[in-house]
């Protein structure tokens, strides 16, 4: 037998409080059609079938005559007939009928948790998937519980999932009545007449292989769902071994190896959760209560950081969308005009907040964030909106371009207060022209005041400013640190960029022998330099 599917022992109970019959009649055998056998265990095998008086497909369990497997009758059997029909929840599958030697139960199209796993692994996606399931298990089993039901063997061969999400534990052959139900009846044997050295010997508490039945209790199905979690993060059992009797002793010695070696990039939070349900003494294993709550924590945590990651991702395809723009000028195509890499940038930055927002950790975000602001700053200074770009600088610490804003804002204002002033001394010299010569001789021959437009002169003033504000902040910095390469090159970048733009070959080719001296230069920018 697979030391890590089977289960050990023939999962017979004692005779001692156990029912010997059913209350209610069986269907007879005739009625039901059988076909496929779905699965084999260690109390028999299930058929699929169909149940001709209903016109329906389900699942019949038998007794078979194997060595092991229970005889028609056996208290075994019936027991896990009545527990499993007792229990109706969503969780556990629906009886339909039984006799002596069958159960008719409720067909679950699906894979079991072990299938998924083998299918799907343990990354990310799957195991928040995963997860999830047990959660559910954990409401089932709390259910149980609360009718004193201790499943004894739960594992992720014993878990269905069906195909529409439905989450159904299976199995409750070795199960034993750890309280009197509420209307007195015995529907499983108590734990000290069960057989104590039974299960899964690759998910068995140390007191199911030590054979205690004194410490056999609801805690033992608490280290069975951290077996099962153990299982999620590691994608195999806690125990392996070469046989079912060596597989037994690591579960008694709880030799399982640490996750951390095993599964590196386990969630921390999970492992936790996992090591404590499997704490050798039952009484600190904690309660399942607080297990499900830690996993549904982990759930809450894993929900923010998967829409943290995906908002981070967004921003840094919106940037690798318009990797050099704002950097290095190029031809622009329709997809790299101003106002789209704009709208770009504003995207990517809103796109790092919700990220930041959820992960306010995320440092990754963070410096994508400022990588945004920065060329936005950059772009915006080049298109001579310089309030916009100090702004901006601002917010993303770029001292360079900040600097070069502010000195590029006051040269403008200076500069267009000077076009303002000659525009008003054009007026008044027309105006007196106008009343010593008339109108003919006014306004024609005399090219300081020929065609002046407040507008035009803004624009140029606009111009000169950016132009001033650069030089300003690179003779600023020549004069405050001049051995000071780090505040010198993103300047002369900035500066370079502007005059590229701005088509001026000589400024740029002296500009980029400065930026040279301080350090290597993108050879894309190079590239510009030349192609002026």
């Amino acid at each position: 037998m697979d030391p890590t599917g089977g289960r050990t022992g023939s999962g017979s109970h004692a005779q001692s409080g156990a029912p010997s019959n059913l209350d209610a009649p069986p269907s007879p055998r005739a009625r039901l059609v059988t076909s496929t056998v779905l699965a084999r265990g260690g109390m028999g095998e299930i058929l699929l079938a169909r149940q001709t008086s209903l016109d329906r497909e389900v699942a019949v369990k038998v007794v078979t005559s194997e060595p092991g497997s229970p005889s028609a009758g056996d208290p075994t059997f019936a027991a896990e007939t009545l527990v499993t029909a007792w229990l109706e929840h969503p969780g556990v599958v629906a009886v339909h009928d039984a006799g002596e030697d069958f159960l008719v139960m409720q067909r679950i199209r699906g894979q079991t948790l072990s299938a998924l796993i083998a299918a799907h692994g343990t990354g990310p996606a799957a195991l928040r998937d995963h997860v999830q399931v047990l959660v559910k298990v954990c409401e089932t089993v709390s259910f149980a519980h609360s009718r004193g039901i201790i499943h004894r063997d739960l594992k992720p061969a014993n878990i269905m999932v069906g195909d529409f999400g439905e989450v159904v534990v299976i199995d409750w052959g070795l199960a034993v009545q750890a309280a009197p139900a509420t209307d007195g009846r015995v529907r499983a044997p108590a734990p000290a007449d069960a057989d104590v050295c039974s299960g899964t010997p690759a998910y068995m508490p140390p007191e199911v292989a030590d054979a205690d039945h004194t410490r056999l209790g609801f805690a033992t199905d608490l280290f069975l769902l951290g077996a099962t979690l153990w299982h999620l993060l590691t994608g195999r059992p806690p125990y392996q071994a070469e046989t079912i009797r060596r597989t037994i002793e690591a579960a008694w010695r709880m030799r399982r190896g640490d996750i951390g070696r095993i599964a590196p990039h386990a969630p921390a939070a999970l492992v936790a959760l996992a090591e404590q349900a499997m704490a050798r003494n039952p009484g600190e294993r904690g309660d399942l209560a607080g297990f499900a709550d830690g996993l549904r924590a982990w759930l809450a945590r894993s929900a923010l950081d998967l829409a943290a990651g995906q908002a981070r991702d967004h921003a840094s395809q919106l940037l690798s969308s318009i990797s050099g723009i704002g950097e290095v000028p190029r031809p622009a195509p329709s997809s790299t005009d101003p106002a789209n890499v704009v709208g770009v940038l504003t995207a990517a930055v809103a796109a790092c907040d919700r990220c930041l927002s959820l992960a306010p950790g995320d440092e990754e975000a963070a410096e994508l964030r400022r990588q945004a602001l920065h060329r936005h700053a950059r772009l915006a200074f080049a298109e001579g909106d310089h309030r916009t770009a100090l702004r901006l600088a601002e917010l993303c610490q770029d001292a360079s371009t900040a600097a070069a804003a502010r000195h590029a804002a006051s040269a403008i204002a200076a500069a267009v207060r000077l076009a303002r002033l000659r525009r008003g001394l054009a007026i008044a010299l027309a105006a007196a022209a106008l009343v010593a010569a008339g109108w003919a001789w006014a306004g024609h021959g005399r090219p300081e005041y020929d065609g002046v437009r407040l507008e035009q002169a803004e624009r140029t003033a606009v111009a000169l400013g950016t132009w001033a504000g650069w030089e300003t902040a690179a003779a600023t910095a020549d004069r405050a640190a001049p051995n000071d390469l780090a505040l010198h090159r993103p300047i002369l970048d900035g500066y370079l960029e502007w005059a590229i733009r701005q088509k001026q070959r000589d400024l740029a080719v002296s500009l980029l022998a400065r930026r040279r001296q301080a350090g290597p230069v993108d050879p894309r920018v190079v590239t510009a330099v030349q192609a002026l």
